[in-house]
This record gives structure tokens, C-alpha cells and sequence, in this order.
């Protein structure tokens, strides 16, 4: 009946329940399945992000191709994206010299073979920079086909770190080996764990030797002072430098300088050791302490005063000589001068060497005469010497003063002087006393007997010829004895001097030795007409004239010579120049003495007695010029 639902049979009604109880397992499948389907997607996607988000890169590789590459191996090889790298062949990623190496390891993993999981290799970046690479794969399915999951790691840097560690290690360990000092390292117990070439020479000892020895006390000399060291070191946690006595393999000792540190090796406390031979350096210092023991030894016996004094003349070391005062010691001098010491003075005395010295940089002498000095009785005389001491750029650092008390030789030098002057004088006189007789007793005798002679037969007109000749030669003979006895006498005592005065007898002697010799003899005075001067120094400068001239015309082989005579208060100069052929100054003086000549050095002497002073200039075919200063007191006439 229409609009009534059609009524099911009975028998009919379970087969539908059971169609409903299936659908309704099928529903649940379907869900199920769905849920298994998002729960693998997402496992997927975390798989994914986990792989696209890894520090390492990662590949599927089926035989030798690329089938999947994440970013991370993208990156490492410098390509632009995956699709640059999935479908090409591994090869073209790893570096051709590792290409053989790298193949066999695949070959050997696909056959089942034992081969390594993981292996170093060189990479190859698009660019064709090479790379280093840690790799490791491992067999695996995808999509129902056998594959290869592999992983790449840049090493690079690491290994890169790893070279430079090692070439750092290798540099040190040169430095360790080859360091002139000794280098060792020790436990905290001291035991040895390692050491260098430099600690065994020393000793003399071999690599087995030392290590035999096991611990760093093995070495030491003197138990005591093994573990007085090793006793600080605890203590402080280090020794910077310590003088010790070590022991060599035959068990005699040398000594050298030990520094001690405590410092973490390897993660545990450590002694690294270094130790310094200074073996050689002790006999050099004792050498050098035995040689200032003799030096100091030397310059205290010295009778001279010796100093080293700073630029501000301050003493910094004085011999036992310079210490001559009573209750006083070279030690009491350091820091003070010696004019503040000896002289009572606050500025250096006059004619100081040290102060010329300062301003010349070469060494100065002086003699300093002292009214009074510390330690002295009366006036007294020194020879000084000061000699600069310069730096590396010549700037001076400090002066060696030399003085030396020549009071006994100046007085002796006095009375010499003065003996030389009497004796001039004597001899002078004796001249003169000479030249008189000669001139007024000799002469006049002589004059007298050829007048005889020559007017003997003047009352005998008949004497015969013959006679008369006789006697007119020995008239003769006797006028040339009158002409040498008066030239004698004016050698000995020009005649002219006393009555003509010094410039009127220097002229007409110049005027007859031009005359006798030739020799062109120019001379002038200046100053010189109204000078009264005493009889010494005008006999004196008047021999100073004739010894030159006569030297010029024994030795100079000259044509013209110039003679200037002035007065130049508080002096009187005398010039002597001519133009011969000149000599060697210091040559001729040095024969001259030795051949004990007079000449020049007669000159000196003279020149000495008026105490004046001589300059000489000469060079060979440039002529001789010859400078005499000499001191005189101011006397006019009228």
C-alpha cells in the first residue's frame, strides 16, 4: 500500500545487520587508515624539515647518481639548488684524487664486503676549490629499490685547525729541541717526562741516561740544596732564577741557573724546568773579578792620582793615592769633585784639563800650580791628563784624571833654569870680557907691530928690495891676524850693542852677513825705538838672530830671507822666514837630538832661559818660518 514503508521479512533481518556491522568495521578501517596516513605525513614532514635543517649533508644515491640532496649538501658544495646536483653523479663532488678511493668503498659496501662507514676525503666545490670531507653511508630502501644513504660533513676548517695545531706543535717542538737553554717537564713529584738536548749536554749525559735518572733531583750536586729549592718552589709555586750546582754523569758539579714553574700539562699539575750552563760565565766572573782585583792592585800602587769621575766631574771611583788625607778612604770620595776635596773650591780650577776635555772631546794636560792644596805643606805642582770616555754615538759619559805631583821636578826644573841663565850670563860676560881683550889689547898690539913693520926701513932708503917685500908680507899676514882677531871678537860680543843698541847692531849684522854670504837678508823693527829692554833678553834675541841666520845658511839652500823684530807688549815677536828648501819639522828636531846637533835645539834653550816660546813651520820646497815670543816688562827710555 502506497505511503507505508515495505515491511521486511523476518528471515531476511540479520543479513542486514551484519551488512551494517561491516560497513561500520570499514568506516573504522578507513579511519584508521587515514589516521596511520596523517601520522606517517607527519612523520614525514618532521623527517623532512630534521633533513632539510641538518648541520650535515645528506644524499640518496642509487649506484653513483644523486637521487635526493638536502640543502646543507647543497651549501657544502656551492651549488645554487638540488636541482643542480640530484640525477648527476657523485664523482663530480668529490676531488679527482680521492675519485678511486671513494669508488672502491662503494663497490666493496654493494657487494656486501667489509668496507669502512665512514672515511676522509677530498671534496670538490662547484668553483673547484677543494674541500675536506668525513663521509659515511649506509644501505637502505627507497621506493622498493636498494640505496645508499650517505652523509658529508665539511671538515675543512677543522682540518684546517688540525694543520695549524700541528704545524704550531711541530714549531714548538723545534723550539723545545733546539733551545740553547735547558728545557724539561715533570710531574708534581718532580719525575721526568720529558726534556730537550740542552739538558743533557751539560752533564754529559745521553736520552737514556737522564732518563734513567727518572726524577729532577737525581741531578743536583747537594742533597741540602735539592730540597732547599724544591722546598721554596712548593711553596711559591715557582723559582724565577736560582744559582744551583747540578751533577754531571761522572758525579763532578757545574754550576747553572734553574727557574722553576708549576703549570698544567696534559690536564695535570706539572715542573716545567729550565736550566742555563752557566759554567763559563763563572770563570769569566771570576776571571773578571781577579783581573779588577789586579787592576785595583796595580792603580793603588800607583804614585800618580787616578780618578774616573762622571761629566759633572763627580768622583765615581779614586786610587789610594788620591786618598791622602788623614781618616779618609777612595770610598769617602765617590760623589764629590776634587777641587771641593783638595782645593776648598766650588767651581774647577783654572786651566782645568777635565773642563777642555769636556769641550773638546779630545785629552787635555795641563801643569796647575797650587799655593795650597789638602795634604800638602807650602806651594805645590801638578801634572794633569784628562782623558774623555765616549759612548757608542760619541756623546761623552765620564773622564780618567791622571795627576801627578811634579813639584820636586819643577823646583829642580827652576833651578836648572835658573843655573842656565847664569850660566849664559857667565858665558856672556866671558864674551865679553874676551871680545874686549881681544879688541883693545890683541888688536891694538897687532895694529901696533904691523905700523912697525911697515915703517921699519923708513930711515934705511938703501935697504934692499928683497927685504922690504919680506916685510911688506908680513905686514900683510899680520893685518889679516888684526881682521880675524876683530872678527872674533865681534862674534863674541857684537861691539855695536851696548853703544849702538840692539836694532842698530841686528841691522849692521844683517847688513854683513848678506855682504859675506850673498844671501838676501831683509829686515825691519816695529815698536821697538823706544823700548829700553834689559841686556839678557838683547843678547839673547840678538844670538836668536845670528843662530838662525847661520842655520839658514848652513842647511837652506835659500836666496832671500826676512827678518821682523816687534814689540807687541806684554811680548817682543822675532819672525825668521826664508825661502829655502824646508824640511821635516819633527823629523829634523828628532835627528837633531839624537845626533846631539845644536842649530834649533840651541835656539829652544834660548828661547827657554826667556821664557818665550818657538814655533816652527816647515814643509819640503815651501821655505821655513820661525815664530819667537818673549815676555818683557815695559821700561821707555828718558
Amino acid at each position: 500500500m502506497a505511503g507505508h514503508a515495505e515491511e521486511i521479512p523476518m528471515a531476511k533481518k540479520p543479513a542486514y545487520e551484519k551488512l551494517e556491522q561491516k560497513i561500520r568495521e570499514l568506516e573504522k578501517e578507513a579511519v584508521g587508515r587515514k589516521r596511520a596516513e596523517e601520522a606517517l605525513l607527519e612523520r614525514e614532514e618532521h623527517y623532512r624539515t630534521a633533513i632539510e635543517h641538518s648541520n650535515d649533508g645528506i644524499a640518496i644515491v642509487r649506484g653513483d647518481n644523486y637521487l635526493y640532496a638536502n640543502t646543507k649538501l647543497v651549501e657544502i658544495f656551492g651549488y645554487d639548488g638540488p636541482e643542480e646536483i640530484v640525477g648527476r653523479p657523485i664523482s663530480m663532488t668529490i676531488h679527482p684524487e680521492d675519485h678511486a678511493r671513494v669508488t672502491e668503498f662503494n663497490r666493496l659496501r654493494q657487494q656486501g664486503k667489509p668496507a669502512p662507514s665512514t672515511y676522509e676525503c677530498k671534496g670538490i666545490r662547484r668553483n673547484g676549490k677543494a674541500i675536506y670531507l668525513e663521509v659515511s653511508a649506509t644501505k637502505s630502501i627507497y621506493r622498493g629499490e636498494p640505496v645508499s644513504l650517505v652523509y658529508f660533513r665539511d671538515t675543512t676548517n677543522r682540518k684546517k685547525r688540525e694543520e695549524a695545531l700541528k704545524e704550531h706543535e711541530e714549531q714548538y717542538r723545534n723550539l723545545f729541541e733546539n733551545a740553547p737553554l735547558g728545557l724539561g717537564i715533570g710531574d708534581e713529584y718532580g719525575n721526568i717526562i720529558d726534556f730537550n738536548d740542552a739538558m743533557l749536554r751539560p752533564g754529559g749525559y745521553t736520552r737514556e741516561g737522564i732518563a734513567g735518572i727518572g726524577n729532577m733531583a737525581g741531578i743536583f750536586y747537594a742533597p741540602d740544596e735539592r730540597n732547599r729549592i724544591f722546598a721554596m718552589a712548593r711553596r711559591q709555586g715557582f723559582i724565577d732564577q736560582a744559582e744551583v750546582r747540578f751533577k754531571r754523569k761522572d758525579g763532578t758539579p757545574y754550576d747553572a741557573l734553574l727557574s722553576l714553574r708549576l703549570i698544567q700539562f696534559k690536564g695535570k699539575p706539572c715542573w716545567q724546568a729550565m736550566i742555563q750552563d752557566i759554567t763559563e760565565r763563572k770563570r769569566a766572573e771570576d776571571a773578571l773579578r781577579e783581573s779588577e782585583a789586579q787592576k785595583s792592585a796595580i792603580l793603588d800602587a800607583s804614585v800618580d792620582r787616578i780618578r774616573y769621575v762622571d761629566k759633572d766631574i763627580k768622583i765615581i771611583w779614586a786610587n789610594r793615592t788620591t786618598a791622602t788625607l788623614p781618616g779618609v778612604s777612595p770610598e769617602n770620595l765617590v760623589g764629590r769633585t776634587c777641587h771641593e776635596i783638595f782645593v776648598g773650591r766650588d767651581t774647577p780650577c783654572e786651566g782645568c784639563p777635565t773642563v777642555r776635555a769636556r769641550e773638546t772631546g779630545q785629552i787635555e794636560g795641563a801643569v796647575i800650580h797650587h799655593p795650597s792644596i789638602k795634604g800638602f805643606e807650602g806651594e805645590s805642582y801638578w801634572e794633569n791628563y784628562s782623558v774623555p770616555l765616549k759612548n757608542e754615538v760619541g756623546d761623552i759619559e765620564g773622564f780618567i784624571q791622571v795627576a801627578r805631583n811634579i813639584t820636586n821636578r819643577k823646583l829642580a826644573e827652576e833651578r836648572i833654569h835658573i843655573l842656565s841663565q847664569e850660566l849664559l850670563k857667565a858665558q856672556e860676560n866671558e864674551r865679553q870680557r874676551i871680545s874686549g881683550y881681544l879688541h883693545d889689547h890683541v888688536g891694538q898690539d897687532l895694529s901696533i907691530i904691523r905700523i912697525g913693520c911697515e915703517t921699519l926701513f923708513d930711515d934705511y932708503p938703501d935697504a934692499p928690495p928683497e927685504k922690504r917685500a919680506k916685510l911688506l908680507e908680513l905686514s900683510e899676514i899680520i893685518q889679516g891676524a888684526i881682521t880675524a882677531v876683530r872678527g872674533l871678537a865681534y862674534d863674541l860680543r857684537p861691539p855695536g850693542l851696548d853703544q849702538l843698541g840692539l836694532i842698530q847692531s841686528v841691522f849692521q849684522y844683517c847688513e854683513d852677513f848678506s855682504e859675506n854670504t850673498g844671501l838676501s837678508v831683509d829686515f825691519k823693527a816695529a815698536g821697538m825705538d823706544d823700548l829700553v829692554v834689559g841686556p839678557d833678553i838683547e843678547i839673547n834675541l840678538y844670538r836668536l838672530v845670528q843662530e838662525g841666520l847661520n842655520n839658514i845658511k848652513k842647511h837652506a839652500e835659500a836666496d832671500h830671507v826676512i827678518i821682523r823684530l816687534v814689540a807687541s807688549f806684554p811680548n817682543i815677536i822675532l819672525r825668521i822666514e826664508d825661502d829655502g828648501k824646508g824640511f821635516d819639522v819633527e823629523g829634523r828636531l828628532l835627528k837633531a837630538s839624537k845626533e846631539k846637533r845644536m842649530g834649533l835645539g840651541s835656539m829652544e834653550e834660548r828661547v827657554s832661559l826667556l821664557n818665550g816660546k818657538l814655533r816652527i813651520k816647515s814643509r819640503l820646497k815651501e821655505g821655513t818660518k820661525i815664530f819667537i815670543e818673549t815676555p818683557f816688562k815695559e821700561k821707555k827710555s828718558g
